[in-house]
């Protein structure tokens, strides 16, 4: 198979900044080096990985809640911290349990459904 890993999702908003701050607060991921690629945006990281790349824009092809985009899943750790963190955000979001499996649910600003899966 040619494939390695996953590298990243890219998300177009005309709320770049603000998107980028809500990753930032809500998941603890952080603004990295970006290269200059002529439109702004930045790229927000886990660890050394630049997971996703948000490009500013106001086309309307982008228009509507997610566009093609379902939701960008992460592996996480501690699902009780992260559900009292949230809650204390004022973040929504929806608990799921299959066995020891859990998950957390919940929406960036511009749609965008972002699942936390905690293993048992």
């Amino acid at each position: 198979m040619a494939l390695h890993r996953f590298d990243h999702v890219n998300i177009a908003t005309p709320a770049v900044d603000a998107t980028a701050d809500w990753y930032v607060e809500a998941l603890g991921l952080r603004v990295g080096p970006r290269p200059a690629v002529g439109v702004h945006g930045h790229w927000l990281y886990l660890g050394d990985t630049p997971v996703i790349h948000l490009m500013a824009t106001d086309d309307p092809r982008h228009a509507g809640p997610t566009g093609p985009i379902d939701h960008v899943a992460f592996i996480a750790h501690d699902v009780e911290a992260m559900r009292s963190w949230l809650t204390s955000l004022g973040i929504p979001h929806r608990h799921n349990r299959i066995g020891d499996f859990q998950q957390l649910f919940l929406t960036d600003p511009n749609g965008v459904v972002i699942e936390l899966n905690f293993p048992g």
